[in-house]
């Protein structure tokens, strides 16, 4: 026997991916080649093999063993990129065949191959196998290599190489799998629904395989229910839609190879405040903490302000007010009184308010005075200058503190009031009918009693306004931002200056 070097053992890994091209429907760029290349031979102990690679099938000889041929199934799989082949390394399955060998050669014969070598292809479908046949090209078989041109997602599967010659045959089974990147869209991306209508989200993805669909929404799994209803796999329904159904919607899909997903907003409809929760009447004696609270909800969230007595709360360091926006979108806001005296008593009152439109609640905080249980001493608040617009009604409030209060009288230029028939006077408040510049512009007084005759009066100035006056803020771009109230008609502007004017009607 002729002397045999070592040889190197050499390793194969793809080059790349194995992956079909993005079209899911028609690859008509790739191609699937089984087939082999290289030759090797080692050494192993005493033991030569030496294997003959040029097709699907070789020839492995065991040198110690009678130096047999035996039919030898190759595989190696590689990608290349010049030939635009798209090699993949499929999962061989443990199902192998072998056969016995029949006839033995000499070790003269170390370069002898048989000639009767022969390589079929077979496609296992229906757990039948089928002889592989050129369809129009798209499966090829050249020198026992097996291409699939135009590579599809019918095409994958399990197929089985036969090698065979007048010594023996072996087989193999290969799994060919195909897949094409993820894509995942949700329509509607946006969609903006009011408040018990009906709101529906259809998740699109193409790209194989597909071997899992689930919706989150904003990062957690999605419950679906008697509200929340899942149509198909691929389609949700939100029946009555809620304040808690806004927010994000994912649609992921997934297999063993990657993940996409996609997304969609949905939004709730303008929808006008309401009040969830108010505070109701108290009363209580001077000296300990009280805390009114408030909470709205609505599209755009509200803002909730509040007034004591229809004015803004005094400031002073014993009164807090503090805001909060939930995860559900509702606003919540207190007022926290400390150490309560007779002068905080009220009627408060909140309001929730956003472009939708508003709403309000009021209710008395009422305090005892000093001296109770004879009573406390009345007291009224400061009125800063109002405004009433003619031919409006004019509404102001008394505010007086100091519980309890036997009366309250309203007085104009010294004189009480009603004194016609568009005035009257009702719990403490003024309301004017049909404001007339002339007759009810001036200065008004309010006098709290209470029933031990002890009062308490404050003045306010009523200025009536023309329904065309306005009262007006606004930045002059030639000398800065400028804030300022002015009543007027016209405004005549000089020269190249300009201004921007923000007008409310008082």
């Amino acid at each position: 026997m002729e002397r045999l070097g070592r040889i190197a053992k050499q390793q194969y890994r793809p080059l790349s991916d194995a992956r079909a091209r993005p079209d899911p429907k028609m690859l008509s760029q790739a191609r699937v080649i089984f087939s082999f290349s290289k030759t090797r031979s080692s050494v192993q102990g005493n033991v030569f093999e030496e294997i003959y690679v040029g097709t699907t099938a070789g020839y492995r000889r065991d040198l110690k063993q009678n130096s047999r041929f035996q039919p030898h199934v190759v595989t190696q799989f590689f990608y290349d990129r010049r030939q635009n082949s798209l090699v993949v390394p499929l999962s061989v399955s443990s199902r192998q065949r072998y056969s016995r060998m029949f006839s033995r050669f000499t070790d003269t014969h170390a370069s002898f191959l048989p000639f009767s070598l022969c390589c079929r292809w077979y496609y296992n479908r229906n757990q039948r196998e089928e002889p592989v046949e050129d369809s129009a090209g798209h499966y090829v078989v050249r020198d026992g290599s097996l291409i699939v041109q135009g590579v599809q997602e019918s095409d994958a599967g399990s197929y089985m190489c036969t090698s065979s010659n007048s010594e023996g045959s072996e087989s193999m089974e290969v799994r060919l799998t195909v897949s094409a990147p993820l894509s995942v869209h949700v329509q509607p991306s946006i969609q903006t629904v009011d408040l018990g209508k009906v709101a529906h989200l259809t998740c699109s993805a193409s790209g194989f395989p597909q071997a899992a669909l689930y919706w989150l929404k904003d990062g957690q799994p999605l419950r679906t229910g008697a509200r929340i209803r899942a149509v198909s796999r691929e389609r949700i329904s939100v029946m009555s839609v809620a304040r808690e159904d806004r927010g994000m919607y994912q649609c992921f899909v997934r297999n063993e190879y990657e993940m996409a997903q996609g997304i969609a907003e949905l939004r709730l409809g303008e929808i006008a405040p309401q009040l969830v929760y108010r505070f109701i009447e108290q009363t209580m004696q001077t000296g300990p903490s009280v805390s009114l609270k408030c909470s709205a909800a609505g599209n755009p969230t509200p803002q909730i302000s509040w007034l004591l007595d229809g004015f803004p709360l005094p400031q002073n360091d014993r009164l807090l007010i503090g805001q909060y926006v939930t995860v559900y979108g509702d606003v919540i806001s207190h007022v926290n009184i400390s150490s309560v005296k007779s002068e905080d008593g009220g009627e408060y009152e909140c309001i929730a308010s956003s472009r939708a439109g508003e709403a309000s609640h009021s209710a008395r905080l009422n305090i005892y005075g000093e001296y109770f249980p004879y009573g406390g001493l009345p007291y009224v608040r400061p009125m800063s200058t109002v405004s009433a617009v003619a031919g409006k009604q004019f509404h102001i409030k008394c505010p007086v503190a100091g519980y309890p209060i036997e009366s309250i009288v309203w007085e104009k230029d010294g004189v009480r009031l009603p004194t016609n028939m568009r005035q009257r006077v009702a719990n403490g408040s003024l309301f004017i009918d049909t404001v007339q510049r002339a007759a009810d512009q001036g200065t008004y007084t309010c006098t709290a009693r209470n029933k031990h005759n002890f009062t308490s009066q404050r003045s306010v100035e009523v200025r009536v306004l023309g329904q065309d006056d306005l009262i007006c803020h606004g930045t002059l771009s030639s000398t800065g931002h400028v804030r300022y109230a002015h009543s007027f008609s016209f405004l005549h502007l000089h020269g190249s200056a300009g201004i921007l004017m923000e007008c409310i009607l008082m």
